[in-house]
C-alpha cells in the first residue's frame, strides 16, 4: 500500500481541521500522503499535477465549494480518478450537495459524513456512496471543556470583574450568566441589540462576549472591534482565567458556565451542547443571504438542539422564557435535546480519521 499516494486539500479552517485527522491516521497506517497547502490559498500547477496522478484525493467542504471545482478539473483531466475522490464533512450535513458543480460530478465521488444520513437525505441520491465516519475526534475535548465549565459553575467558584480591571468578585448566587459566542465580523450593532435583553429581566446579568480568534488576523475589522470594545467598556465579564483565558478552550468552557449561550446557527457547538442539556439560542438574523446561499448546510437544523429564533426582536422574550425551567420553551428545548442527543463516549471515541482512511484503503 506504501506505493499508493493520497492527496488532501481543503480551503477553509473547518475543512483543514478534519483533514488533519485524516492525514495523521493515513501516515500512521503507512500511506504516502501529500497535503496541498490549503488555508485560503490557491493550488499551484505543480500541486495540481501531483493530485492528477494520485491514487486517491480527499477534499474538504468550504464556502463556495472550491473543492468541487478542483474535483471537476481532476475528473476532466483524468477520468480514472472517478470513484477515487472522497469528500469529507467537517460539519454535519455540510456536504456540498447544493453546489451545482458538485452535483454534476458527485456520482464519481464518495462522501464521508459525520452522522448517519436520514432515509431521504439528498446526499444519498447525489453521491456515488455515503460512508458514516462519526463525529470528529476534536469534538471530544470540546465536550469535556463544556463539562469543565458546568462543574466550575456548580462549585460556586465563578468570579466576575469589570472588563479591563484586575479586581474580581464572586458571582452572585442569583446572577445570570449569558455568554455571547462571537464569530468573525460580529458587529457592534449585534452586540448592542443583544444587550437590550437586560431591560426585560428582573435579575442581575453578567453578559460575557468572546470575540472569534480569527479576527486578530483581519485588519479590516479593526473599526468593528473598536466599536464593540466601546460597548463592552465598564461591563461585567467572567474573570476566572481557567475559563475565559484558555484560547480555543474558552468557548466551550464559557458555554458550560453560562445559563444561556447566544450563538450563530452555524456554530458546531449546536450539535454537542444540546447533548449536555445546555440552553442555547441561535439567531437566524446573524446569517447573511450570501452565507445561506453558499452553504450546503441547512442552518435551520440548529433548531433540533437549540432554541432557534428568527431575529433579535425575538431575543428578549426567548431569554426570559428559557430562564424559567418550567416554561413551555424550556420544556420544548429539553425534549428536543433529549431526542437529538449525540452519544459521546470519551473512552471510546469515534476515530474519524481512521474511519475515513478505511474508506480510502478500500478504494485504492
Amino acid at each position: 500500500m506504501s506505493d499508493k499516494l493520497v492527496v488532501l486539500w481543503g480551503r477553509d479552517q473547518g475543512a483543514n481541521n478534519v483533514l488533519d485527522l485524516v492525514e495523521k491516521s493515513a501516515k500512521e497506517q503507512g500511506l504516502r500522503v501529500f497535503r496541498i497547502p490549503g488555508l485560503n490559498s490557491e493550488i499551484s500547477e505543480e500541486h495540481r499535477s501531483v493530485a492528477l496522478h494520485a491514487s486517491a484525493v480527499v477534499l474538504g467542504v468550504s464556502g463556495n465549494m472550491p473543492e468541487a471545482k478542483f474535483a471537476y478539473w481532476l475528473l476532466a483531466n483524468n477520468p480514472k480518478l472517478a470513484g477515487k475522490i472522497i469528500v469529507v464533512e467537517d460539519f454535519p450535513t455540510s456536504n456540498g450537495v447544493q453546489d451545482d458543480i458538485l452535483r454534476s460530478i458527485a456520482r464519481s465521488l464518495h462522501l464521508c459524513a459525520i452522522l448517519p444520513s436520514a432515509p431521504n437525505a439528498p446526499e444519498l441520491s447525489v453521491y456515488r456512496q455515503v460512508h458514516t465516519a462519526g463525529y470528529p475526534d476534536h469534538w471530544i475535548p470540546a465536550i469535556e471543556n463544556i463539562r469543565f465549565g458546568i462543574e466550575a459553575r456548580k462549585s460556586g467558584g465563578i468570579r466576575k470583574r469589570i472588563r479591563g480591571h484586575v479586581e474580581s468578585h464572586p458571582l452572585g448566587q442569583n446572577e445570570v450568566v449569558i455568554y455571547v459566542s462571537g464569530f468573525s465580523g460580529f458587529t457592534a450593532e449585534y452586540l448592542r441589540r443583544i444587550m437590550e435583553i437586560e431591560k426585560v429581566l428582573d435579575v442581575s446579568v453578567v453578559m460575557h462576549y468572546r470575540a472569534h480568534p480569527s479576527e486578530q488576523n483581519r485588519p479590516e475589522l479593526s473599526q468593528v472591534i473598536k466599536e464593540r470594545d466601546a460597548l463592552l467598556e465598564g461591563r461585567w465579564e467572567i474573570a476566572n482565567p481557567e475559563i475565559a483565558d484558555v484560547g480555543r478552550d474558552s468557548d466551550p468552557r464559557l458555554i458550560g458556565v453560562s445559563d444561556i449561550t447566544i450563538a450563530n446557527p452555524g456554530h458546531v457547538s449546536t450539535f454537542y451542547a444540546g447533548s449536555l442539556q445546555k440552553k442555547m439560542i441561535c439567531i437566524m438574523e446573524f446569517l447573511e443571504n450570501k452565507d445561506v446561499g453558499s452553504s450546503s448546510y441547512d442552518y435551520r437544523f440548529a433548531g433540533l438542539r437549540t432554541h432557534l429564533i428568527e431575529s433579535f426582536s425575538d431575543l428578549p422574550q426567548a431569554v426570559k422564557a428559557l430562564l424559567n425551567d418550567g416554561s413551555p420553551e424550556s420544556r420544548n428545548l429539553a425534549e428536543k435535546q433529549r431526542l437529538n442527543t449525540i452519544p459521546f463516549d470519551p473512552q471510546n471515541p469515534p476515530s474519524y480519521g481512521k474511519n475515513v482512511v478505511d474508506v480510502i484503503k478500500n478504494l485504492i
